[in-house]
C-alpha cells in the first residue's frame, strides 16, 4: 500500500484472495499498514553489533541508495517497525480491512473459491484476466467467474461462458464501501435461444465495463 495508490491495492487483494492456492498475508496488509518493516536486531556482543551495521551499508551502497540506512542495533528502528493496530478503524485502513475481510468470507462460504475445489479456466485479453470456476461434479454447485482489470484504462471484457444464465455481482473491488466509484455491472445476463442452453451460434458475448485495476466476482444465477 506504500508503494501502489488503493484501487490497485484493491486489485492486488482480490487477485491473492482469489487465487487457487492458500494465501499468505503479512502481519497489517489485511488494514494497509504503512509503518516500514525495517531490519532491527537485538545483539549484546558490541562487536557483532558494528560488523552488522558496516554490512548493512555496504549492502545498501550498491542500490545506490541516497537515505541513511537505519541503524539496526537502535531502539527507534524497532518501534517504527511495530504495527499500528488502532489505524483499523480509520478512513482507507478501515475500508481495506473491509475489502479484506469480505473476500475472506466468500472464501469461507463458497467451496468452489478454495484451493482445489474447482476446475479451473483463465481467459485473458489487452490487460484484463478472467478467471472461470466450476464444480469438478457439475449441478453440485454454482460457478464462479474472477474479472481482473490489470490496466491503467478502462477494459471491456467480454463474458464468453455459455453454461450460465446470468451473473450477478458478489464483489467489486471499484465498491463505495472499498473506497471506489461503483461502476462495474451487478447483473450479466448471457444470450439464448429458445431451445438450447447454449448462447447462439454467433451471437456476441457480453461485455463487463472494467474501471482501471478493478477485480469483479460474479456468481452464477440460477
Amino acid at each position: 500500500c506504500t508503494l501502489v495508490d488503493p484501487a490497485r491495492t484493491r486489485l492486488a487483494a482480490a487477485l491473492l484472495l482469489t487465487s487457487p492456492y492458500v494465501p499468505l498475508l503479512f502481519m497489517g496488509e489485511e488494514y494497509g499498514e504503512n509503518n516500514p518493516f525495517l531490519y532491527f536486531i537485538d545483539h549484546g556482543d558490541s562487536s557483532l553489533v558494528d560488523a552488522v551495521r558496516t554490512g548493512r551499508r555496504r549492502e545498501f551502497e550498491r542500490f545506490g541508495w541516497d537515505r541513511r540506512v537505519p541503524d539496526p542495533a537502535d531502539l527507534g528502528t524497532f518501534q517504527r517497525s511495530k504495527i499500528d493496530w488502532d489505524k483499523r478503524t480509520l478512513g482507507s485502513h478501515a475500508r481495506m480491512l473491509r475489502l479484506f475481510r469480505d473476500l475472506l468470507a466468500l472464501r469461507r462460504e463458497e467451496r468452489l473459491l478454495r484451493p482445489d475445489e474447482a476446475r479451473l479456466s483463465v481467459g485473458s485479453g489487452d490487460g484484463w484476466i478472467t478467471l472461470l470456476r466450476t464444480p469438478r461434479e457439475p449441478g453440485r454447485s454454482p460457478a464462479w467467474l474472477c474479472v481482473y482489470n490489470c490496466s491503467d484504462r478502462q477494459a471491456k471484457v467480454p463474458i464468453a461462458v455459455p453454461a450460465a444464465r446470468a451473473w450477478t455481482l458478489r464483489l467489486s473491488t471499484d465498491a463505495a464501501g472499498y473506497g471506489g466509484d461503483d461502476r462495474i455491472r451487478r447483473e450479466v445476463a448471457l444470450q439464448r435461444d429458445t431451445e438450447s442452453s447454449e448462447r447462439p451460434t454467433g451471437a456476441p458475448a457480453p461485455i463487463v465495463s472494467m474501471p482501471a485495476w478493478s477485480a469483479a466476482l460474479y456468481r452464477e444465477s440460477a
